[in-house]
């Protein structure tokens, strides 16, 4: 089980973010799903507003991303076409996060299914239909698998990918990332960044100059600044080889933490 091994070098730069989770689901059907009895009662944890949506292609993105986001052509045309855009986000959810950002994800996928639609989930860059965020095999009644998706860009350059995460700030965590990861150790990398994941949104938060991992190789954390644009505000955190600079990549800590991911690479 991952784990922080020290406590930040002076002052953390990054708080702990507000949770943000929304779904906006497209629906097909003729009739709007019944949004307010699925959402629970006014004063509840769940914000839901219903309005008639604007179709046409510039709802989706190009077909070249369309593998990376989970669309398929049937969710593209579903999203595309949709007759109606039901958006519901949390509004300061209960400790702990993880259940509700669970049962909200329940509540868009049943109104996916009522409403012949597709659920846009834009903290995770993702788009899923009725059933198809789930795992075969989940490790845990909330399995981070289930919602965050880890990206791999630039593997095959010189100088290694930037492999990281979107979905953890719907728990109220920061996103992770690492760059100059070898294209054989990207596989590893993304998995690597689900078991940390899977560690915070059970409570524990990693902050700014803590180190995490192997404690003779660790892993040093700083405030993810190189592609601000990218991140359009969301907190990140960049993960680095501990005793060297953050532009020398992790692949000494990741190998140490995590052997198993890179046994055969």
């Amino acid at each position: 089980m991952p784990r922080c091994l020290s406590s930040p070098r002076g002052k953390s730069r990054l708080e702990p973010p507000d949770p943000w989770c929304v779904f906006i689901v497209g629906c097909t059907a003729e009739q709007l799903p019944p949004v307010e009895e699925l959402a629970g009662k006014p004063g509840s944890a769940v914000k839901a507003a219903a309005q008639v949506a604007i179709g046409g292609p510039e709802r989706i993105p190009q077909e070249d991303m369309w593998s990376a986001l989970g669309l398929t052509p049937e969710l593209a045309d579903r999203f595309e076409q949709a007759r109606y855009d039901v958006t519901i986000s949390l509004l300061q959810p209960d400790e702990p996060i993880a259940p509700a950002v669970l049962e909200l994800t329940r509540l868009a996928d049943r109104l996916a299914e009522l409403g012949q639609g597709c659920v846009h989930d834009p903290a995770a860059q993702r788009f899923f239909g009725p059933g198809t965020w789930r795992i075969p095999e989940p490790l845990a009644e909330v399995d981070i698998r289930e919602h965050v998706t880890v990206h791999a860009v630039g593997a095959e350059r010189p100088e290694g990918g930037w492999i990281h995460t979107h979905g953890l700030v719907k728990f109220g965590h920061p996103e992770f990332e690492v760059y100059d990861v070898p294209e054989d150790m990207t596989s590893g990398t993304a998995a690597a960044l689900n078991d940390l994941g899977q560690y915070v949104i059970t409570g524990a938060f990693v902050a700014p100059g803590e180190t995490v991992g192997d404690p003779s190789v660790p892993l040093r954390t700083r405030v993810g600044d190189r592609d601000p644009e990218h991140w359009g505000g969301i907190p990140v955190l960049e993960l680095f080889d501990e005793g060297g600079e953050a532009s020398a990549g992790a692949t000494r800590g990741l190998r140490a933490w995590w052997p198993e991911n890179f046994a055969e690479e």
